[in-house]
């Protein structure tokens, strides 16, 4: 009996590699002798730097950087593949949680920390790098982050643009590194974006994300039309064009300006991180299948990690059962992606707390109880 253990990050309770540990712990005790095996999984949001660093024994560094608002902090910053690659979260430096909400107005905020920790990495040898761009405080093309990089941005007069949303609308001419510091066109730029939003317009960055970053009345309209001119700008100066760029709108147009000025790849969280993970081959080789996250809904089916591993156990014929710490809503469409069978942890009503608290020992002995139940329904 083979069995694969690849869990999402149960939210403040548990990460990726301990989902997995405390899942495979019940099924030894159900069958000492199984074939154990676990891969980290993440949609590209938060945890995948955990999830990757954890499961494939990578490290991790803590950068010096700068908040979006330019006030010095430190951030974390991943290496795997022997530290050939990085993997950066840019909430981590650009994040809308690094600020108090009276703080929070992407007019104002920058993408340059998450530019620093690209460059620390490209500057100590990662020759790929893994972008998550979730959770973003900003609405700047990455304009910041092409600045911590050697990019220059001036207005009309030859004067330099701060590298921001307020910045969009002045912006006149884009110039490249004179002189780069390192040939950043054979760094392998690959952006777990999960949105498919273009950069801007009803659906685009500013209209659709701006208001949960501070954005209120006309700063939206404004943020929208700096897009806009930034797109003809770019496409005037670098030759790219943006309009109709799917996830060009992700975190505020960080997924179109890293198009731009890098030639990155926008993909899908959950292909990022497989790809990197080697999920596919991990599921190709297991009897069976153990998923999960902390709650469990219909949203779960929207390019959440365990829908992306029922897919691939469907795809191999493998049965796929999902763990989770609470269940709700109608999960129909998950069992037609490759869910086999959905149970949640907990063996009776609790409280938040108490499910936070008891979450790694509750997964391990509904995993056992859960492979006990395939074990006998496949006695062979």
């Amino acid at each position: 009996m083979h069995v694969l253990a690849a869990f999402n990050a149960w939210k403040g309770s548990l990460s990726s590699a301990r989902a997995n540990a405390a899942a495979l712990k019940g099924v030894a005790r159900a069958f000492p002798k199984a074939e154990l095996a676990s891969v980290p999984v993440a949609d590209g949001g938060d945890g995948t730097l955990e999830a990757l660093v954890e499961g494939l024994g990578g490290f991790t560094a803590r950068v010096r950087t700068v908040d979006p608002l330019g006030r010095p902090m430190r951030a974390l910053l991943g290496y795997v593949d022997g530290g050939k690659t990085a993997v950066i979260e840019m909430a981590r430096a650009s994040g809308l949680a690094l600020l108090a909400p009276e703080e929070r107005n992407p007019l104002h905020t920058s993408t340059y920390g998450t530019g620093l920790l690209l460059r620390y990495a490209v500057k100590n040898g990662a020759q790929k790098i893994l972008l998550g761009i979730g959770g973003s405080a900003t609405n700047d093309a990455g304009m910041g982050l092409a600045a911590a990089l050697g990019w220059k941005f001036y207005d009309r007069a030859g004067e330099p643009v701060k590298p921001s949303g307020g910045g969009l609308l002045d912006l006149a001419r884009i110039e490249r590194p004179a002189r780069p510091e390192f040939d950043l066109s054979k760094i392998e730029i690959r952006v777990a974006c999960d949105v498919v939003n273009p950069l801007y317009g009803p659906r685009g960055a500013a209209h659709v994300f701006a208001a949960q970053k501070g954005a209120v009345g006309h700063m939206v309209d404004a943020l929208d039309r700096g897009l806009r001119h930034f797109s003809r700008v770019v496409r005037r100066d670098l030759g790219v064009t943006l309009d109709r760029l799917e996830g060009g709108g992700a975190a505020g147009g960080l997924g179109a300006g890293l198009v731009a000025f890098f030639g990155a790849h926008l993909v899908r969280g959950v292909d990022l991180v497989f790809e990197a993970a080697g999920v596919e081959e991990a599921v190709k080789r297991a009897d069976l299948v153990l998923t999960g996250e902390g709650a469990v809904d219909g949203q779960t089916a929207e390019g959440k990690a365990p829908s992306g591993v029922a897919v691939l156990a469907k795809r191999h014929g493998k049965p796929c059962v999902l763990l989770t710490g609470n269940v709700r809503g109608d999960l129909s469409r998950l069992h037609e992606m490759g869910v086999t069978s959905v149970f949640a942890v907990a063996p009776g009503p609790c409280t938040l707390s108490d499910s936070m608290k008891n979450g790694g020992a509750w997964l391990s002995d509904s995993a056992e109880h859960a492979v006990r139940l395939w074990a006998g329904r496949h006695p062979g």
